[in-house]
């Protein structure tokens, strides 16, 4: 068994145009104009897995995960400013795979993830980890987000990819 505890930041600030009129948060943003925007997904999750095979180099986990997010849009252009924030909890289900490769190195493929109803999100990650000691470990990867909401009040989709580090502790 294991539980895991990730923070997860994610913002992106940016200026562009809008080729049409756009109405977001009960503001109107002109076409042509330079508008900046902010993009804020914070996550913070707490899964728990159950190792259901153990077997040479391989091990592979499955269980859910309760993921908190803290999201926000704003958009500015000229003395126009509109944001739309949202807090909430959404639960997922996780998979993992652990492949010891070489001494000291392992490949990990992990997913999160759910869909229905109105929304999705789905969370891929690849990674090399290094076992610096028993204890501690270091990464390096790749990781692909795409998911959203399409509801009657909101509709927004994103699909994200990113390299990362990470510096990771057992207990």
């Amino acid at each position: 068994h294991r539980l895991r505890f990730v923070v997860a930041p994610l913002r992106f600030n940016g200026r562009g145009t809008f080729d049409q009129p756009v109405s977001f948060a009960n503001a109107d943003f002109a076409p042509g104009a330079s508008t900046r925007g902010k993009y804020k997904f914070d996550t913070y999750r707490v899964s728990y897995r159950y190792l259901f095979l153990n077997r040479n180099a391989w091990q592979i986990r499955a269980g859910a995960t309760l993921l908190v997010r803290d999201a926000r849009i704003e958009l500015e252009q000229g003395g126009v400013t509109a944001s739309d924030s949202d807090f909430g909890f959404v639960p997922l289900v996780n998979l993992s795979a652990e492949w010891a490769f070489a001494e000291r190195w392992t490949a990990i493929f992990d997913f999160e993830g759910l869909a229905g109803g109105p929304g999705r999100a789905l969370d891929l990650a690849l990674t090399a980890r290094y076992d610096l000691t028993r204890n501690w470990h270091i990464g390096a990867g790749y990781r692909t987000l795409e998911g959203g909401v399409d509801s009657d009040s909101v509709y927004n989709f994103s699909w994200v990819n990113y390299g990362f580090l990470t510096l990771g502790a057992r207990f």
